[in-house]
């Protein structure tokens, strides 16, 4: 019984470390993508079009941007990961408004 239980919380605190870091590294990207948007206004335009996948040690990190309406921009990242067998993902989601410059450039 005691086995059982030591091997139950093992497995719980593993998940919970994949949990915890898959939020960590989508918190990260966004925040790079947020501040890259914030900087540079022609950024939504040049990003390549469709999903763009990077390794990241045991994750997966997926990047996307689409327009969701016509100055709102969906910016998602997806992790995932392989935990005994099975994919596990997290995602997180966010829209962006896309202020179109004026003719002075402001």
């Amino acid at each position: 019984v005691v086995l059982g239980v030591i091997n139950t919380a093992a497995l719980a605190n593993a998940q919970s470390k994949h949990y915890l870091q898959a939020v960590n590294l989508a918190s990260s990207a966004m925040d790079e993508l947020i501040a890259e948007l914030a900087e540079d206004r022609t950024f939504p335009y040049t990003f390549p079009a469709g999903e763009n996948k990077e390794q990241l040690g045991d994750y997966v990190k997926t990047l996307q941007l689409e327009w969701d309406t016509v100055d709102l921009l969906l910016v998602t990242v997806r992790l995932e990961w392989l935990e005994q067998g099975e994919v596990r993902d997290y995602y997180l989601e966010s829209l962006f408004y896309v202020q179109e410059e004026d003719e002075a450039g402001v």
